[in-house]
């Protein structure tokens, strides 16, 4: 629905494992999208050098899952940062069922804050415009 609204032609295209994914990048032209962004979060993070590398070579932009990614060559992520979470986890959670806490009984936390970190260097390499709003609202940018 998102994808109709902000009038985005989305081609969904279906993978299980490292064979199925590189079967659909070969299939795949610089005609058949601008960008790849994972559904599947054991697929991202399983085979994120696959397409990464695929990506580069191609043209096409990538929406990685951390920041990691996105240092790597992938034009944005928006996602928590994973060792806060940690941090936090570690902290509230492990702290209280170490010291005797009922698992049952911790209250479940939501993560609220998210990062927005671009590369800048990988849009302007492949000529692509990144907007002065997306650029302002960036956590960080990558140059």
């Amino acid at each position: 629905r998102a994808a109709k609204l902000l009038k985005i032609n989305l081609t969904l295209r279906s993978a299980s494992d490292a064979s199925s994914l590189q079967s659909v990048l070969g299939r795949m032209g610089k005609n058949d999208g601008e960008a790849i962004i994972f559904g599947s979060p054991g697929l991202r993070h399983r085979y994120q050098a696959l397409v990464l590398k695929w990506a580069l070579a191609n043209g096409v932009a990538l929406v990685g899952s951390r920041e990691d990614v996105v240092k790597q060559g992938a034009l944005f992520s928006y996602s928590y940062d994973f060792a806060k979470v940690g941090r936090l986890a570690a902290g509230r959670y492990v702290d209280r069922v170490l010291k005797g806490g009922n698992p049952a009984e911790i209250p479940i936390e939501e993560v609220t804050e998210y990062e927005l970190v671009v590369n800048r260097s990988i849009a302007q390499k492949h000529h692509w415009n990144l907007s002065s709003a997306v650029l302002v609202r960036a956590t960080k940018i990558l140059d």
